[in-house]
């Protein structure tokens, strides 16, 4: 399962910074990951974390996430976590 939330560019690189910190105090944890799929010009970019300790993460940025059943079928550029986060969590790339 994933969690998903949809946010403009000036909210999430905020948030990708205080991810990146939570990975690096969880020791880099492989099952944490954050991804991105970008929106067209002018909308939000979706933003995807893997179920493992998302209550955790959904508090760096309060409201808004929601179960995102069809991840595995969407494509997505990773973030913040290992090279091998896509295939870690079987999601395809944004770059295919």
């Amino acid at each position: 399962m994933y969690r998903c939330k949809a946010m403009r560019v000036d909210d999430w690189a905020p948030f990708q910074e205080k991810f990146e910190d939570f990975f690096m105090l969880a020791g880099g944890d492989r099952r944490l990951a954050l991804f991105i799929e970008n929106g067209p010009e002018g909308v939000e970019d979706v933003l995807l974390i893997p179920q493992h300790q998302s209550d955790m993460v959904e508090l760096l940025s309060p409201g808004g996430w929601q179960d995102c059943p069809d991840a595995r079928e969407r494509n997505w550029g990773l973030l913040v976590g290992h090279a091998s986060a896509r295939e870690d969590h079987g999601l395809k790339s944004g770059y295919e």
